[in-house]
């Protein structure tokens, strides 16, 4: 129970500042960058999970000082390199988010963007980007499983190339 333990309540308070201020950063960027909602929404749910199990290894008052360091990074000068680096982390290219960019900036530029939001958060883009990548093999194999499940439901096994066939003719 947190009512009874200061530092659980105090880590918990934290996490809730950390949680609404990765919410507002991707709300802005999405607001601004809509074709790439997915990407940013899954590199900030992996990047808030990986800073949650990192503020678990520090100090009461160096964890809250590092929510508010990133709380902070995200003024109007920092948006397109919280964008770089999100980006980043769902696996872009350098090339192709600097193409992106208005205007647009050279690979060199983003990955100078990219590093200084890599300083703040404490881990490199490549990093988030495997677990990106895994989060969205496994959305995609849940999609496959609740798909296959479907069909069992409706024809009592897998489809075969008359199924489809079929259901032309029904409509």
């Amino acid at each position: 129970d947190y009512a009874d333990d200061p530092a659980a309540r105090h880590l918990a308070d934290i996490l809730v500042r950390l949680k609404a201020s990765l919410e507002f950063i991707g709300e802005s960027l999405i607001r601004e960058h809509r074709d790439h909602t997915e990407s940013i929404q899954n590199a900030l749910t992996i990047l808030r999970d990986w800073i949650a199990a990192q503020l678990l290894q520090r100090s009461s008052d160096a964890a809250l000082q590092w929510v508010h360091q990133i709380t902070k990074s995200f003024s109007t000068n920092q948006e397109r390199n919280w964008l770089v680096y999100l980006l980043r982390c769902s696996g872009q290219t350098l090339k192709t988010i600097g193409d992106i960019l208005t205007p647009p900036v050279s690979r060199e530029r983003a990955r100078q963007m990219e590093a200084k939001i890599a300083k703040i958060t404490g881990i490199q883009s490549a990093e988030l980007a495997e677990r990106v990548e895994k989060l969205e093999e496994a959305a995609l194999l849940k999609h496959e499983r609740e798909a296959i499940q479907a069909w069992l439901d409706r024809l009592g096994r897998l489809p075969i190339p008359e199924d489809l066939s079929d259901a032309d003719t029904d409509q």
